[in-house]
């Protein structure tokens, strides 16, 4: 009798074995702010030695296009010719399939991650907007989720969540996501004469997309650079990532320091908010 039972639960215990509980999350990013919008957004299931950015240390080229510029393929970011072969640091195109190797994607540590599951979220979300996102499953192992997405208009702000682990218990999870900078420019707060749209990496001034380009000024002389500076070519740029400390803006549409309205892009951190709805499905190994 007690072998019998016995035999049972080893069989039972067998049976479980075999069946793995697999995570699904569905994803919605809410644009807390006033007059930011964010750019296509990537989303990465990855695993623990993954790092899109880290704070206090300097960019990689990939990380400097999406701040700067909103793009995810920096070989197509820019038709001019000569950009393509500017060296180390960049990558193939991103074009939401699996099994890049996003750890060297926006990390210069030199991480290694043979497989991640990422995707892009097209088309800008703009202020007090909610994007909902379908189902993703989290593949055995890729415990962590990150997301990054340019703030327009600015220099080099984005939004940035790193290494977040994904939670086993079921359930409904809030991220607060703080806005970066990339410390790759200088925070003008200028609009480029004669260029519209992102612009691309090394380029200066703000990009100001056209769903955004009515909220801006012009002919500010800009905030982040003393007369001395300027006289003598020198730079801005922090050099390393972290928190941003804002923008400046004025009252001035027609002048002024800055280009962007102080009543309408000022921002406090947090600059968005990720809900992440965690099931659990059944999957026969």
């Amino acid at each position: 009798m007690h072998l019998k039972k016995l035999a049972i639960g080893v069989a039972l215990g067998a049976s479980l074995a075999q069946t793995a509980v697999a995570r699904d999350i569905q994803l919605e990013l809410t644009n807390l702010t006033n007059g930011m919008a964010f750019t296509p957004r990537l989303v990465v299931l990855h695993t623990a030695d993954v790092d899109l950015f880290t704070g206090g240390t300097a960019p990689s080229n990939a990380l400097a296009w999406m701040a700067e510029a909103g793009q995810l393929d920096p070989y197509n970011a820019d038709p001019r010719p000569g950009l393509a072969e500017l060296g180390d640091g960049f990558v193939p195109a991103l074009n939401g399939t699996g099994g890049a190797d996003v750890s060297q994607v926006y990390s210069g540590a030199g991480n290694v991650a043979d497989e991640n599951t990422l995707r892009v979220f097209n088309s800008l979300l703009m202020p007090g907007n909610v994007a909902p996102y379908g189902t993703m499953t989290v593949p055995e192992g890729q415990n962590y989720l990150s997301m990054v997405s340019m703030l327009v208009p600015t220099n080099d702000a984005f939004l940035g969540i790193d290494t977040w682990r994904i939670p086993e218990e079921p359930g409904t999870y809030f991220i607060n996501i703080n806005a970066y900078d990339a410390g790759t420019e200088a925070n003008d707060e200028l609009v480029p004469a004669g260029r519209d749209g992102f612009g691309a990496y090394a380029l200066p001034g703000m990009a100001v997309p056209p769903p955004v380009a009515g909220l801006v000024g012009s002919n500010g002389t800009g905030v982040a650079l003393t007369e001395d500076q300027i006289a003598n070519n020198e730079t801005a740029n922090e050099g390393t990532v972290h928190i941003h400390r804002n923008v400046l803006g004025d009252a001035d549409i027609d002048g002024g320091i800055s280009d962007l309205n102080s009543t309408v892009h000022r921002w406090l951190n947090p600059v968005a908010r990720l809900k992440v709805v965690v099931t659990d499905s059944q999957e026969q190994r």
